[in-house]
């Protein structure tokens, strides 16, 4: 059900827990988790469909901005989807985060069966549940 979801998370707590709360919810049941930026990008770049990402920014190496950056200037389907997942309380990141094509929101950690409600209703994304 659903649409296929890549998380990107440098905790493997946050993964686990993301993993649950997308199932939960039925967000989807198509579930691919990551704990680096790189190697997401990488299996992206192979896969090139549509999906949403449930995406951290603050992570060593390839951080969140790093990976939405590369994604911006790729040549990948525009039917990717990101959402910020992240613990920052920074206004100015919420305000980043708008600048880049592909995101469409940006959450406080951690998921929650009520916040990937709320996001499968979501103008930009509810056309991806619409048989469900």
């Amino acid at each position: 059900m659903g649409v296929p979801v890549i998380i990107v998370d440098d905790d493997a707590a946050v993964l686990f827990l993301h993993e649950v709360m997308v199932r939960e919810s039925n967000f989807a049941d198509d579930i691919k988790s990551f704990s680096r930026a790189e190697p997401a990008l990488t299996y992206l770049e192979a896969y090139d469909s549509e999906c949403v990402i449930f995406l951290d920014i603050n992570m060593p190496g390839m951080s969140g901005w790093d990976f939405l950056k590369r994604l911006d200037d790729s040549d990948l389907n525009d039917d990717i989807y990101v959402i910020v997942v992240s613990s920052s309380l920074n206004s100015l990141d919420r305000k980043i985060a708008k600048n880049y094509k592909h995101v469409v929101d940006f959450v406080e950690k951690p998921l929650n069966v009520d916040v990937c409600e709320r996001l499968k209703k979501q103008n930009s994304l509810k056309h991806l549940f619409a048989g469900g």
